[in-house]
């Protein structure tokens, strides 16, 4: 029953092991997986499924992110919004941050969005995919002047290369009104370490009163989104 027992072993602290429940004392026989082969000598034996030593008992999960397969907490990707009607206001000449209030996937809940959908905190360390946008309207009188962008923040700062930057005016006189509403995005990847937060700013400037909501809509990919594309070494 040795390799059957040895690989039994190899389930210790706390990893899955493959037991194989056989009677025989001294031989393999009743111990094996068998898939359904005939071998050279066409005695239908088989092909059996072994492990080799391989000199190192080292964990899977110390091994380096490039040289073992993929473990579940890998698997980061999330997106979080302000639901199917939920919206944001946004105060005027003043970074906001996006509240996002509802988790719409999180995969196995790696990504510990359920605590707080409007901060990321990086679970492992690794490159990332992230994405933000809004939908918002923004209305006035007859003369307006707004400049307004869009970002995600790592640790309270800019995260380097991610962005978006809009200006735009109307002077229609009195009588006339400015009416705008459209999405707002910004994407791309980052490198960021375990435990840096990331959140989501935007800002509104203008030189006329007017109101400004932040919205995400149903069936879109408004709102807050990342995924893990490749693990570093914590």
């Amino acid at each position: 029953m040795g390799r059957a027992r040895d690989f039994a072993a190899r389930g210790e602290q706390g990893r899955s092991a493959l037991v194989l429940d056989a009677s025989a004392a001294d031989t393999d026989v009743s111990e094996n997986i068998l898939l359904d082969g005939t071998d050279a000598a066409s005695k239908n034996a088989g092909f059996n499924i072994m492990q080799e030593d391989f000199s190192t008992d080292i964990p899977l999960d110390l091994l380096p992110p490039g040289s073992r397969p993929m473990l579940n907490e890998d698997l980061v990707w999330f997106h979080t919004w302000f639901g199917q009607s939920g919206s944001q206001s946004i105060s005027d000449n003043t970074t906001t941050k996006c509240n996002w209030n509802a988790v719409r996937w999180d995969w196995q809940g790696n990504a510990n969005m359920i605590d707080d959908p409007s901060v990321f905190t990086v679970p492992v360390s690794g490159f990332y995919y992230i994405r933000t946008s809004v939908y918002y309207s923004v209305s006035s009188h007859n003369s307006i002047l707004v400049y307004n962008y869009i970002y995600p923040r790592v640790n309270g700062g800019t995260a380097q290369g991610i962005h978006d930057f809009r200006t735009h005016g109307y002077g229609g006189g009195s009588g006339f009104s400015f009416h705008q509403v459209g999405t707002q995005e910004a994407s791309g990847i980052i490198q960021l370490n375990k435990g840096d937060t990331v959140d989501v700013v935007v800002y509104f400037y203008k030189n006329a009163s007017a109101g400004h909501v932040a919205y995400t809509y149903k069936g879109s990919l408004d709102g807050f989104s990342g995924c893990l594309l490749q693990r570093l070494a914590d």
